[in-house]
Formats: structure tokens, C-alpha cells, sequence
């Protein structure tokens, strides 16, 4: 018998496909709440920052990462697509691309290749779930 506490962890090493879909579901969904709290406290141009503002960006960066970390996993698997989720890969790609601008018109270091491995992951998944979902391809 499973604890309850397994579906909320996800773990890429769930050998149930059925447990695997459902926790990275739920922790794909858990990274988007995040970002859609968090992203109206975002500027609308790094020239006009609010004290709100940064660690807001973190949040979504951060948010945006683990998603799109999460969904290579379930792409490399082929796990069946979520249309939620198309929204997510899509989303998180918008936010990793403003972090990675903001940063450098702020003059921030950058990781770009690890930016932009992030940002291809996110376009990738879109490019998977086209397969099933045109407007993931229309997204893309």
C-alpha cells in the first residue's frame, strides 16, 4: 500500500507510470500556481523595479526551472501530454526569457547556457505535445 504523501513528492524514479503522471502533474501544477502568484509583481521594464519585484522574478525563475526540468522528464518518458501543461511549458519559457533579458540589461550575471538549456526544454515539450495538441505547436 502507497502513503499518501508519495502522489504530492515527485520523484523521477517512480517505476508506477499511473503515480509517476499524476505526482508530476501535481508538482508541474504546484510550479505554475507559483508563477501565476508571483508574476504580477514582475516590472513591466526593468528601468522601474519595485521593492516587490526581484524576489518575485526569483520566484517565477525558480518556479519556471523546476518546471521545465520536470517536463523533459515526463517528454524523455513520453508520458501522455496534459493540455495544462502545454500552458505551463509555455508560460515557464516567457518567464526563463525575461529573467535572462532583465538580467542582462540590469548588467546581472547570466548562466546563459543553462538559461537557455531551461528555455529549450520548455520549447521542446511543446514541440513533443504537438503531437497531440496543436496549440502546443501554435505556442511554440
Amino acid at each position: 500500500m502507497l502513503h499518501h504523501s508519495t502522489l504530492v513528492r515527485w520523484d523521477a524514479n517512480i517505476q508506477d507510470p499511473i503515480l509517476s503522471n499524476q505526482a508530476a502533474h501535481l508538482h508541474v501544477g504546484y510550479c505554475h500556481v507559483q508563477i501565476l502568484i508571483h508574476r504580477p509583481f514582475i516590472p513591466a521594464s526593468p528601468k522601474k523595479p519595485s521593492s516587490l519585484s526581484f524576489p518575485s522574478l526569483a520566484m517565477c525563475t525558480n518556479a519556471a526551472r523546476s518546471a521545465s526540468h520536470l517536463l523533459e522528464v515526463q517528454r524523455q518518458k513520453r508520458a501522455p501530454v496534459m493540455p495544462s501543461n502545454v500552458v505551463v511549458a509555455f508560460t515557464s519559457g516567457i518567464i526563463l526569457l525575461i529573467s535572462m533579458w532583465g538580467m542582462k540589461k540590469t548588467g546581472g550575471t547570466v548562466d546563459t547556457q543553462s538559461q537557455t538549456g531551461d528555455i529549450h526544454r520548455c520549447m521542446k515539450y511543446l514541440k513533443f505535445a504537438e503531437e497531440r495538441w496543436h496549440t502546443a505547436g501554435r505556442l511554440l
